[in-house]
């Protein structure tokens, strides 16, 4: 009819081919006749472009798809194959096959499944198109089942880039009753996977696999994995089962690790995330996850790691703040490995989600700070840039206990007072910012914050004092500070502390030493903190300034002199109610013994 006229046209636009095809008996032999002619006009000129054999095709097949009634008999869909296998072309063959799930009978459905696993063997370069029509063919039962496990058997030994769909179309939905043992053939037969060793090494030089490639195709292929268990809820349900079911740490690969990882951050529902969280410290706790594992998993998926790396640091939070030593350890372990192996970027968001669990759970914020300082130590250099960042917890210290002030502060001291070269800038400007922070402290008459300034004000002189190993360190002669003859024995002691000659750093920090003592000293527990501190700095430091130790052994022994040391013939009873007698230990044989006077401490505590 006239284009124009619109009385002889229906709704639907029908071309001849098709209206004869629907007619039941003339189908089945006009089907064949197409496919011959098709044969023909494809086979015919070798020397055609791949763009005129899919012309062809797309001319001749679509009017086959979706027929009312079929009648297309085996031979149909013999002939479909025979010109698959024979023609030249692959863009022909991909355009082919992915028409046949549309034109061919139901009742071919199997055996076409069969025909597309040959063919996949004969040419994998037909893969993507073959996956995509055995997903068109609504296979089920024993035919799909079929499918599935011989996709898993080629895992091992397929082309990278085909490994991603594989697994997609293994996990695709119905997978219930074999569900189990897709994921364990997953888990075994996905080599790349696995850890650094021979089964890997043999699949990457048989295929000429480069790691950039392996590490590409890992994170298409959990990606693939993290959008079936979003699509389907029972999948993350036997994940999660599968891999509680192991009884043997040997037997838990680096997959295992990252699927958790996978549901915790697909877990939409707290609960949810709970679930995965407890079944991930039972795994540790029991000793199925060992610290080898995290090592072999940055190995083998690292880069998957990094792709979904904000999950992985929330994931991991979760397991340090656990109660349990065994199970935050393994998280600071896990926390400190990826931080030794990744780049600068990763690094500071492990920085700054450890700053982020001291400030939101402060009242359990040890794990975090012990890690941070286990960093510092070990990786001064790449911690160096992040010190600006940490120093920003000195806000919070009030809320934290001694020993935690104690880590938090030599972590920033290790940095501002360690090798300058290692600083992102000037150490002076920094070392100043320190010493500014704490005169602050020191000044805040909250008590909280008074306290912790004597903390960081004790541990900041710990590390000024410090010397480096090439520098000189010798202990003063005693008698070259005896004061000079003539002088009267009045003030003597006095005479020997100022003879003591020490450098910049250790002049700073004996007057912010004094600074300390003398803002303590009208506060009685304060002033106990600050000698406590004192005494743990002494004991727990290296190399520290002997001429700077000299000096304040000289004024400590001074001080308990004079505040708390008479001789026996001096003491007398108080005239108050508290009830005061000589008491001795040693020395009871001297004339006039020394003693150690703790009635007018204890008079002056009380009041």
């Amino acid at each position: 009819t006239d284009a124009d006229s619109n009385i002889a046209r229906g709704e639907y636009q029908e071309c001849l081919i098709r209206l004869l095809l629907m007619v039941n008996g003339l189908q089945s032999k006009l089907a064949q006749y197409l496919l011959d002619r098709l044969a023909d006009l494809i086979l015919s000129d070798a020397d055609q472009s791949y763009n005129e054999g899919v012309m062809w095709v797309r001319l001749i097949l679509p009017p086959m798809r979706y027929l009312p009634s079929t009648d297309k008999s085996v031979t149909f869909t013999k002939t479909l194959f025979d010109i698959i296998h024979a023609v030249p072309v692959t863009m022909v063959q991909h355009e082919i096959i992915n028409c046949i799930p549309d034109v061919i009978g139901d009742d071919q459905r199997d055996t076409v499944a069969n025909e597309l696993m040959e063919l996949m063997k004969w040419k994998p370069s037909l893969t993507p198109s073959i996956l995509t029509a055995l997903g068109n063919l609504c296979l089920e039962g024993s035919s799909l089942y079929e499918v599935k496990v011989n996709l898993v058997k080629s895992l091992r030994r397929e082309p990278l880039d085909h490994i991603p769909t594989f697994v997609n179309f293994i996990l695709k939905p119905p997978i219930d009753g074999h569900i189990d043992e897709f994921l364990n053939g997953i888990r075994s037969e996905l080599v790349i996977c696995h850890a650094v060793g021979p089964s890997l090494t043999d699949y990457m030089r048989a295929r000429g696999a480069t790691a950039a490639e392996v590490s590409s195709t890992l994170i298409m292929i959990f990606d693939k994995i993290k959008d079936s268990v979003l699509q389907n809820v029972k999948l993350a349900d036997a994940i999660l089962k599968n891999i509680t079911k192991v009884k043997c740490h040997t037997n838990h690969k680096p997959i295992d690790l990252v699927l958790l990882l996978l549901l915790h951050s697909t877990s939409m529902c707290p609960s949810k995330k709970k679930i995965v969280e407890t079944a991930t410290r039972g795994r540790i706790r029991h000793g199925y996850f060992k610290q080898s594992l995290i090592t072999d998993t940055i190995s083998a998926l690292g880069g998957v790691l990094k792709q979904n790396f904000s999950d992985l640091l929330k994931f991991v939070s979760s397991l340090l703040q656990s109660a349990d030593v065994i199970v935050s350890n393994f998280a600071s372990f896990f926390f400190a490995e990826c931080f030794a192996l990744m780049d600068k970027e990763h690094c500071k968001a492990i920085v700054i989600e450890l700053m982020d669990n001291v400030r939101i759970f402060w009242k359990n914020a040890r794990p975090a700070l012990d890690l941070l300082h286990e960093l510092t130590t070990k990786h001064t250099t790449k911690m160096a840039p992040f010190l600006s960042l940490i120093m920003r917890l000195l806000d919070i210290v009030s809320d934290l206990n001694v020993f935690e002030i104690r880590q938090l502060m030599d972590t920033v001291c290790i940095i501002a007072f360690g090798n300058p070269d290692e600083l992102p800038e000037e150490p002076v400007s920094l070392q100043n910012d320190i010493y500014m922070i704490v005169q602050k402290q020191l000044s805040c008459p909250e008590p909280p914050v008074f306290k912790s300034g004597v903390i960081c004000s004790l541990m900041t002189i710990k590390h000024m004092v410090k010397k480096k190993e090439n520098e000189t360190n010798v202990t003063p002669d005693t008698e070259d500070l005896q004061p000079k003859e003539g002088n009267s024995n009045e003030g003597t002691s006095a005479d020997i502390v100022d003879s003591i000659v020490l450098d910049n750093k250790s002049e700073k920090a004996y007057a912010l030493l004094e600074m300390v003592l003398a803002a303590t000293y009208s506060n009685s527990e304060a002033h106990e903190l600050c000698y406590d501190q004192l005494s743990y700095i002494v004991m727990s430091s290296d190399n520290m300034d002997k001429a700077f130790m000299k000096k304040v052994s000289i004024e400590m022994q001074n001080n308990l002199q004079n505040h708390y040391i008479i001789a026996a013939s001096e003491f007398s009873p108080r005239d108050d109610d508290l009830e005061a007698s000589l008491q001795f230990c040693i020395d009871t044989d001297l004339e006039d013994p020394i003693v150690l006077n703790i009635s007018d401490a204890v008079v002056k505590e009380s009041k």
